[in-house]
């Protein structure tokens, strides 16, 4: 299809051009300069409809490789769920040292991670999505939202670690809520990770996550 579309572009110009050189010599420069002009604008125009017939063409397209995608890889891994209690009392620091990751990215701290919720004990039922297949930020968290839960902070994914200290061992868990947004606007969520030891990491928003990663996901019990 956007090869046909290109093909009428190139057709016009074509047509402007034997217009071009049929006038030459014909009329004159002043009328020919006038006719050429108004030949031109309708190109120019016709050139914007095609990009923007061509942008929705593509718009389509992925839209449909996405519901295609959810067809043929259903949501049929996601965990039942289960009960979490979180402290929010325990500062990050705290559950990170409790934890005992080997490396822990040096931008996960309270000051970047500052609306972290404080003060309190919380009883959150959790449910690990995995959709096998890359997936947008975005996307996880409307899945999430469809179910009736949210994505889970960083501190309800440090608590999990706690309580499932071996289960990021199979695959890396991720908490969507709260992203750290850096000097940039660029946002960065924290996931779990092993590598011969465990690992707290920070991964870009603008990318897709691959099918490889789980995302954990909280509500109030």
């Amino acid at each position: 299809m956007g090869a046909e579309l290109a093909g009428v572009v190139m057709s016009l110009q074509e047509e402007v051009k034997k217009l071009k050189t049929q006038l030459e010599g014909s009329i004159s420069k002043e009328l020919a300069m006038s006719v050429l002009k108004g030949a031109e604008a309708e190109l120019a125009k016709a050139e914007t409809e095609v990009r923007k017939v061509a942008s929705e063409i593509l718009k389509s397209r992925g839209a449909i490789q996405t519901l295609l995608a959810r067809i043929e890889n259903p949501k049929s891994e996601h965990t039942a769920s289960k009960s979490l209690i979180v402290n929010y009392d325990k500062p990050i620091s705290q559950l990170i040292s409790e934890a005992g990751f080997s490396y822990v990215n040096s931008d996960i701290t309270e000051k970047h991670f500052n609306k972290e919720k404080t003060g309190g004990t919380e009883v959150l039922e959790c449910k690990m999505y995995h959709f096998g297949r890359n997936m947008s930020s975005d996307d996880v968290i409307a899945e999430m939202k469809r179910d009736g839960f949210e994505q889970a902070s960083l501190k309800a994914l440090l608590h999990y670690q706690l309580a499932h200290p071996d289960e990021h061992k199979q695959y890396p868990i991720v908490g969507l809520r709260n992203p750290w947004r850096d000097s940039y606007g660029y946002r960065y969520v924290p996931y779990l990770y092993w590598n011969d030891d465990r690992k707290l990491y920070l991964y870009w928003c603008g990318y897709d996550w691959n099918g490889h990663y789980r995302f954990l996901a909280v509500r109030r019990s």
